[in-house]
């Protein structure tokens, strides 16, 4: 079977994208037309088929780590219920690429970040964190298959385990193998600097940023 190539892309498509890889601060190669055509491709997927045409990109090693700073982070925050790629597949994408606060290029937090999770013992070790004991209690109590009983978890995660940042519920994509993971007790204090997430924790977007070619 002969390899899937995606449509080409016209000009003024391309420069579009182009235009908005910049915005981001991603360095995408304006003269590699495979590149852009691929993520031109991904652009026009429905939300519940990008995360396994995503994966199998990546697995064929047709997306270089700079095209994929966008991708990655934006396919996981809109992922459906359902989403049919692993865990251990969405930590090799994120291993893959820079960290991204809201999909812009970013410094990783300088200091160990005190994070929530509201799931299953069974999935407690999942990627989705937040910084936000609400948010994790929502999970817990709401986002759950009937019947299920879930608990708020919590870690304390290095800085090189945060891969990527999303605002909108405070969560971190986090690698928490070999970490630490705890039931929540909010009677229990967490150190001074891990309690100054997101004023003080200094995750700036880089204006120029160094990333991987």
């Amino acid at each position: 079977m002969s390899e899937h190539v995606p449509p080409r892309l016209s000009p003024e498509r391309r420069k579009i994208i182009l235009e908005m890889a910049q915005h981001w601060g991603i360095q995408l190669p304006p003269h590699d037309t495979e590149q852009l055509d691929l993520i031109g491709e991904m652009g026009k997927l429905d939300y519940k088929y990008k995360p396994g045409r995503l994966a199998e990109l990546h697995a064929a090693g047709r997306l270089a780590p700079a095209t994929l700073n966008y991708p990655v982070p934006s396919t996981w925050r809109y992922r459906i219920d359902g989403d049919p790629v692993p865990v251990q597949t969405w930590r090799e994408l994120f291993q893959a690429v820079d960290y991204t606060h809201d999909f812009s290029l970013a410094r990783r937090p300088r200091w160990p970040v005190r994070l929530y999770r509201g799931a299953t013992e069974a999935n407690r070790d999942g990627l989705a964190w937040t910084w936000r004991i609400d948010q994790a209690t929502y999970f817990a109590s709401s986002r759950q298959a009937p019947g299920t009983h879930a608990s708020v978890w919590t870690v304390l995660a290095p800085p090189e385990r945060l891969l990527a940042y999303l605002d909108d519920e405070g969560e971190f994509v986090t690698d928490v193998r070999g970490l630490e993971v705890q039931p929540y007790d909010p009677q229990t204090p967490s150190p001074w600097w891990t309690r100054h997430w997101p004023h003080r924790q200094g995750a700036r977007p880089l204006t120029r940023a160094r990333v991987r070619r």
